[in-house]
C-alpha cells in the first residue's frame, strides 16, 4: 500500500453485506471535489473513506441523519465547511479507556512516522492478525494498493483500527469481536514474508499506535 495507506480509516461503516460482495474501495489521491454524485452501491462511509473525510461531518453538511442512507443520483457537498470542520477537529485528543493490545507478535518492519501513518509488521509463518481491542467489524473485504484484504474495527464513537494484509479475513461485517479475536487467516509457509499494515485513527486522524498500545 502507498504511504498514504489505508489512511482512510475516517469512516464508521455499518453492516453493508457479506465481505465477498464488496468491491475495492478506491482512494482519491487528488483534491477533494466540491460535490459528489452518488452512484448505485455507494455508501456514505465509503465516500467519506475515499475522500478522507469524517463521515459524521459529511452527513451533517448534507442534512443526512443516521443510519446515513443515501440514494443514486443524490448530490453530496464535500468541501467548504466539511473540510474546515474536519481539519479543525484533527488536532483534538480523544481520551480513551479502551483496553488496547498489539495486533500481532510479528516483527516490526517500519514504525509510525510523519511519512508512514501506520505500523508495518513483517509476517512470518504462523503469525496471526488479531483485534487490538473489542469492537464491531465495520468493513471486511477488498483491500487497497496491493493489499488484497482489509478489516476495519469500530471501537467506540472516536476510535477505529484497520488491518491490511494478504490474509483472508475471518470475520464478517456487523460482527462483534473481542480483543485478541482472530481477524484473518494465520500466515502459511507460502504466504510468509508478507506485511500487515496496522493503523489506529481517532476522529479520522492517524495516531501512533504505540501511544495507546504501550510497550510490547
Amino acid at each position: 500500500m502507498s504511504r498514504t495507506g489505508i489512511a482512510a480509516v475516517l469512516l464508521v461503516m455499518v453492516c453493508l453485506g457479506c465481505a465477498t460482495s464488496n468491491p475495492p474501495v478506491p482512494r482519491s489521491s487528488g483534491p477533494v471535489p466540491e460535490y459528489y454524485v452518488v452512484e448505485k452501491g455507494d455508501t456514505l462511509y465509503e465516500i467519506a473513506w475515499r475522500y478522507r473525510l469524517d463521515h459524521r461531518l459529511l452527513a451533517l453538511a448534507n442534512g443526512i441523519r443516521p443510519p446515513y442512507t443515501i440514494y443514486p443520483e443524490q448530490k453530496l457537498r464535500l468541501t467548504e465547511h466539511v473540510i474546515a470542520v474536519h481539519d479543525a477537529r484533527r488536532v483534538r485528543t480523544i481520551p480513551s479507556d479502551i483496553a488496547w493490545r498489539w495486533p500481532t507478535t510479528a516483527a516490526i518492519s517500519e514504525e509510525f512516522s510523519r511519512r508512514n501513518p501506520a505500523i508495518d509488521f513483517r509476517l512470518a509463518r504462523g503469525d496471526a492478525v488479531r483485534a487490538c481491542a473489542a469492537g464491531e467489524v465495520v468493513y471486511s473485504g477488498a483491500g487497497l494498493d496491493g493489499y488484497p484484504f482489509l478489516v476495519i474495527l469500530k471501537h467506540d464513537d472516536a476510535y477505529l483500527s484497520a488491518y491490511s494484509s494478504r490474509q483472508n479475513p475471518r470475520v464478517r461485517e456487523g460482527a462483534r469481536v473481542k480483543a485478541g479475536a482472530l481477524l484473518a487467516d494465520t500466515v502459511s509457509r507460502a504466504e510468509a514474508g508478507g506485511t500487515l499494515r496496522f493503523e489506529i485513527r481517532t476522529d479520522g486522524k492517524a495516531v501512533d499506535p504505540r501511544s495507546l498500545l504501550g510497550p510490547r
